[in-house]
């Protein structure tokens, strides 16, 4: 499968970052190199072009757990695309301590989309908003998916994770409530 990249000045002031493609061959951020197909359907069509800034922390072994943009390119679909490329497909080295021991950290760096010379033309070119809502930050977690023991990097903003924990309580609530009997050794009921 040929992946076609084109420049989208992702001028990544991120050193050690890499983007899987989709066959698994890994793109090196190296002077604006990024998948094409990653281009917001939505900008591509209204000309949405901007820079948007962000940070990422990473773990110790280099893995993306949190992202947000800390500078809006003006777009609020690029803003989303930007964290969302990053969050699916990007890896980080490890930071590194004075010692040479691996450390978790931040990461800032800033990703320019620029639209391709051959995109179609815009009759109606959009217009970036100055002072845009930055989108939520995303936290990534892994997480157990299904029966097995796979695991899988589930991404979305904080205030949805504590949505999921106070659902996830509620339920383990309920569960001990109606398992009591059987905490006791004792099946049937629930009547003693």
């Amino acid at each position: 499968m040929r992946i076609s990249s084109w420049a989208v000045a992702t001028a990544l002031a991120v050193s050690g970052a890499a983007f899987a493609a989709p066959s698994g061959t890994a793109i090196v951020m190296q002077n604006n190199q990024v998948v094409r197909d990653r281009y917001p359907p939505e900008s591509l069509k209204r000309g949405e072009e901007g820079t948007v800034f962000f940070r990422v922390a990473v773990d110790k072994a280099g893995r993306l757990m949190r992202c947000a943009v800390t500078r809006s390119s003006g777009f609020a679909a690029l803003d989303r695309a930007t964290c969302d490329l990053l969050v699916e497909t990007a890896s980080f080295a490890p930071l590194r301590r004075r010692d040479g021991s691996r450390a978790a950290g931040f990461r800032d760096g800033r990703l320019a989309w620029k639209l391709p010379a051959d995109a179609p033309p815009v009759t109606n070119p959009a217009v970036a908003v100055a002072g845009l809502a930055l989108p939520e930050p995303l936290v990534c977690r892994r997480a157990q998916v299904g029966l097995l023991t796979a695991m899988s990097k589930i991404c979305m903003a904080q205030r949805k994770w504590d949505i999921q924990l106070r659902v996830v309580s509620a339920n383990v609530e309920s569960m001990g409530m109606a398992m009591g009997p059987m905490a006791n050794g004792k099946m049937g009921t629930g009547a003693n």
